[in-house]
């Protein structure tokens, strides 16, 4: 028989809510874990998301041994700018049990509807600022960084528990990046031709990170406002990406594209650190292992593009193509950066789709969101 518990707050619950995933996917060889140190401070009130959202952690067990898990959780931010009453569920896993999935979902939509919500979306854990979605196509491959790898059966769970598919996201793939594409080229000429001195694009300044990335969430939270799921990023997550940054960013792949002056676009990829940690075993780090980890952030070989966006007010100018133009021109002057990962792509977002195809990348993920509406 299976229970379910609400383990909020316990020491020895949230132990089982965080060891769990390391055992479902121990033998998972593309499956890259998360360092746990990591797990715990992101779990914890340091978290700026814990700031201004309400968060319920539940496991599911068989006698005492854990078999699944979830979280609930409302963000207020996200509520008040939709003016919405939406629930969310998150980190998601469970073994191949049907009754593990159904107890442990029975439990989140009755947190989330006794707290007021009339829906619940997921998985987002815990927002669309951080990894989201359940994978259904491209197991064969490892995650990259900040983008999940679920059980191919999750899906299957969610279609007989009544919800239904919200939203299907792409990640797209470039392989051996060893010129620039023709397009892009053509493209920047056109660009440079039409605005001249207007048009500037440079990299993020790791001197004055903490500006620049201020600079670039400005531009973020303008250009994505409109779009599915958007959650504007407040000051206190800023800084924390910034933090982020500083250990794993490279400014030669990070850029900001000016008009006249004036903070217009962004692009920002950062290396895929998943290729040093996938081989970290079970997400513990022993003191050899940090100065490993150290030297193998330094030889990353593919990079993934988190962030593009260009203000309403300039994105006729061709702007989106320009940064990825320079992105390119990074690339195949590096020593190490072969690969191109641009996730996530909503995969009705025809006008991103249409700028991958023309960059001859490969839609080699997809990922699911589900959503179920909750009786009053």
């Amino acid at each position: 028989m299976i229970t379910v518990r609400e383990v909020t707050g316990s020491r020895k619950g949230m132990k089982d809510f965080i060891n769990f995933q390391y055992r479902l996917y121990k033998n998972e060889q593309n499956w890259c874990p998360p360092l746990r140190i990591e797990r715990k401070r992101f779990f914890s009130p340091k978290n700026p998301y814990m700031h201004h959202s309400r968060v319920a952690y539940f496991v599911a067990y068989a006698g005492e041994r854990p078999v699944g898990r979830v979280t609930a959780q409302i963000d207020g931010i996200y509520n008040r700018y939709h003016k919405s009453r939406q629930g969310f569920f998150g980190f998601f896993e469970s073994i191949r049990e049907r009754e593990a999935a159904e107890k442990l979902m029975e439990r989140a939509e009755a947190w989330v509807k006794s707290n007021g919500m009339n829906s619940i979306t997921g998985p987002l854990n815990f927002s669309t600022n951080h990894e989201i979605g359940f994978l259904t196509r491209g197991f064969e491959r490892p995650n990259v960084t900040l983008m999940p790898y679920t059980k191919a059966y999750y899906p299957e769970f969610f279609h007989g528990l009544g919800y239904r598919e919200e939203k299907r996201l792409l990640a797209y793939w470039m392989t051996g990046v060893r010129e620039i594409p023709k397009i892009l080229i053509r493209h920047a000429r056109e660009v440079e031709r039409r605005m001249g001195t207007s048009v500037r694009v440079r990299n993020l300044n790791m001197r004055k990170l903490g500006r620049d990335v201020r600079i670039a969430f400005d531009i973020y939270n303008e250009a994505w406002s409109r779009n599915w799921g958007f959650v504007p990023v407040r000051d206190e997550e800023v800084s924390e990406f910034a933090l982020g940054l500083r250990l794993i960013g490279n400014s030669r792949i990070m850029f900001i594209a000016h008009m006249d002056g004036e903070p217009a676009g962004i692009l920002i990829a950062i290396p895929d650190i998943n290729e040093t940690l996938i081989k970290v075993a079970g997400g513990r780090l022993s003191p050899q292992g940090v100065f490993r980890l150290l030297a193998g952030m330094k030889r990353e070989k593919t990079v993934r593009v988190i962030i593009i966006g260009v203000k309403s007010g300039y994105r006729r100018l061709g702007l989106g193509l320009y940064l990825y133009y320079h992105l390119f021109r990074a690339l195949v002057t590096s020593t190490s950066f072969e690969n191109v990962e641009t996730s996530w792509v909503l995969e009705d977002n025809s006008g991103m789709s249409r700028i991958q195809q023309l960059l001859g990348a490969d839609p080699y993920k997809k990922y699911v969101i589900f959503r179920k509406d909750l009786e009053a």
